[in-house]
């Protein structure tokens, strides 16, 4: 009976081993495995009968059985049942070489035949494979929460603090370890604010808030929808940040409020540029209300939608309201100066500003008085909203208008009633002077020369002042030609043969090319006989004029360059951003000694720019000047 009571216990063991959930291996006290079931066939992969009879060690990975001999020694000399839980991670090797992630007790026993040990071997490689995982997330959690721009603080429903980010230490002051777990928003937050925000709730929710934590959350509490508000963070060293907090309620999966969580953002460079802005629009509503210029907006299909002070006063309006109730043809007569219908040629004005940008012209208007004015008016377009409108500005322009009148009759009175006379007595002057009257006493003669000198000087005086007068006008006829270049330079160059020996100068061509260029002829040796004799007047004695050609590359046709270089006086820095400009001459003794009406190279800059070309130079003081202009070959008309 008990052979048989022994081996029903046996069958019993067997069974209840092979049906375990775990893997279960029997080991003796020489690391030989005697019993393994099913399961640990199915965690390694070896069958049972490769598994019974070998040393233990076949399941271990190489790096580990080393210490495995000195463990089974440890545990045969002192066994109890123990978990290889607390030793780290473990892992087995597979028979097809693959580490498998275990979890192993050890329950020791004793037999007839010696001391042995019950393994219970758990696969655990899901169960790591979820932490590992797990424990990423929570770093990726972390990361992302570490390299926010937002201030995240979570707190737990009753307040709490249990989240702190990098961006809320680096925002408010604090370390995570100040306020995690022993603070709430409280800290950092304007008592009073908290309490008028309490106030705003009651009223907007219709229940009575506390001016605590409650007054953060309670509408994401009650509405389980994100709030927003603007509140002011107070830094730990006491400076006050304004911020849009946003806080909403944490949702549990049994739809409860679990917690709270609010992300704010820095809003001190967004009011700094709102106050820049606001300062910005205030600075220039003033410059608009304040401009002496009419300024109004108009939006084509409506009419005027604004107008500054400027705009009411110049067209006889008391306010705002009377002028907007105006269309612009009110305030235009019924035909322009030109003949045409000023409300045809409003709206074609119009359309020019909206298809090009800007629009300027000259324009008459109307008051409300029905009193009339010549205007100048500047149409630009701007979009406002995403709708195209027009901002005009209307200038009165009568003053300028009977100015230029009075310029005109007197130009008039130059040309007809001036220079006719000027010229003869300059005539007679010369006549007088070569002595074709006789022989004249020196010192009536000195007075003959010095008055023949100062004719010529009006007289050219006066044709300048023509000339710039026709070219602002527009009126100065070109005629264009082909001409070759040189014939020009040469004839400018002999017309001043008694000029350069005057001043005792030299003057020499460098020139080993000669193109064509398409140019007035007369215009063109006007200029180049403005250069020379101005060389010749700023060069010291005996100096030398040279006239230079060549060619230059242009942006899409070959230019070419000429060049009148002198080796004179030069010009002073301050005078040289002046040198174009009308009636210029540098203030000094030498220059005034020259004489000239300060016209001329203002004259050769408008009639070059009419060619087509561009001038410039180069000079320094006490060592000369270089004035050119370049022309293009050939200019395509």
């Amino acid at each position: 009976m008990d052979t048989e009571k022994l081996q029903w216990q046996e069958q019993q063991f067997h069974q209840i081993v092979e049906m375990a959930p775990n893997a279960i291996a029997l080991i003796n006290e020489q690391g030989i495995i005697e019993v393994a079931n099913k399961q640990m066939e199915i965690i390694f992969g070896y069958s049972r009968q490769e598994l019974i009879g070998q040393p233990l060690a076949i399941l271990l990975p190489a790096s580990i059985k080393v210490r495995h001999q000195q463990h089974q020694q440890t545990f045969f000399s002192n066994p109890h049942a123990r978990s290889l839980r607390d030793r780290g991670d473990l892992y087995g090797r597979r028979k097809n070489g693959t580490e498998v992630a275990l979890e192993i007790g050890l329950n020791p026993i004793h037999t007839d035949k010696g001391k042995k040990v019950i393994a219970t071997v758990i696969d655990v490689s899901e169960r790591t494979r979820y932490l590992h995982e797990l424990h990423e997330l929570t770093e990726l959690r972390q990361a992302i929460l570490d390299s926010s721009n937002f201030s995240i603080i979570c707190a737990n429903s009753e307040g709490l603090i249990q989240i702190f980010n990098k961006s809320a230490e680096r925002m408010l002051g604090y370390t995570e370890d100040e306020i995690v777990h022993k603070q709430t928003p409280a800290i950092f937050h304007d008592v009073n604010e908290v309490i008028i925000r309490a106030v705003e709730l009651s009223e907007e929710l219709g229940m009575e808030i506390e001016p605590g934590f409650d007054a953060f959350v309670a509408k994401s509490r009650i509405k389980r929808e994100p709030d927003e508000h603007e509140w002011t963070y107070i830094h730990k060293n006491g400076t006050r940040i304004p911020v849009l907090l946003s806080v909403t309620a944490l949702i549990n999966k049994d739809n409860d409020i679990s917690g709270y969580l609010g992300m704010a953002v820095d809003l001190r460079e967004q009011k700094k540029q709102e106050r820049q802005l606001h300062d910005n629009q205030e600075f220039f509503r003033a410059l608009y209300e304040n401009s002496l210029d009419a300024h109004m907006q108009t939006d084509i299909t409506k009419g005027f939608i604004g107008a500054n002070a400027a705009a009411l006063k110049l067209f006889g309006c008391t306010d705002i309201e009377e002028f907007l109730a105006l269309s612009p043809t009110e305030l235009s007569p019924e035909y322009q100066s030109d003949g045409q219908l000023s409300s045809e040629k409003a709206l074609a004005m119009m359309i020019t500003a909206m298809q090009t940008g800007s629009h300027k012209f000259e324009w008459l208007h109307q008051r409300v008085d029905g009193t009339q004015f010549d205007a100048e008016v500047v149409l630009v377009r701007m979009t406002i909203g995403g709708k195209d409108l027009l901002q005009g500005t209307v200038r009165d322009i009568s003053e300028r208008k009977r100015a230029e009148q009075i310029k005109n009759a007197f130009i008039s009175t130059v040309s007809h009633e001036l220079r006719t006379p000027l010229t003869s007595i300059s005539g007679v002057l010369g006549l007088v002077e070569q002595g074709v009257l006789g022989a004249i006493p020196d010192a009536a003669l000195s007075m003959i020369k010095m008055a023949h000198r100062n004719s010529l000087r009006l007289s050219d005086l006066i044709n300048d002042l023509l000339d710039i007068e026709k070219l602002a006008a527009g009126q100065m006829i070109f005629e264009m030609q082909e001409q070759r270049l040189m014939p020009l330079i040469q004839q400018a160059v002999n017309s001043l043969t008694t000029y350069f020996l005057q001043f005792k100068v030299n003057c020499t061509i460098n020139a080993l090319i000669d193109p064509t260029i398409y140019v007035d002829e007369r215009r063109i040796i006007q200029v180049l006989t403005n250069f020379l004799s101005n060389a010749a007047k700023f060069s010291y004695e005996g100096g030398q004029i040279e006239v230079v050609v060549k060619l230059l590359d242009g942006n899409i046709n070959p230019l070419v360059r000429v060049a009148v270089i002198d080796h004179g006086i030069g010009m002073q820095d301050n005078f040289k951003v002046k040198i174009f400009q009308k009636f210029s001459q540098e203030d000094t003794s030498d220059t005034r000694k020259k004489g000239g009406t300060g016209l001329g190279l203002a004259i050769c800059k408008e009639l070059i720019e009419r060619m087509h070309g561009q001038i410039g130079f180069e000079s320094n003081h006490n060592q000369g000047s270089c004035f050119y202009f370049d022309l293009p070959l050939k200019l395509s008309l």
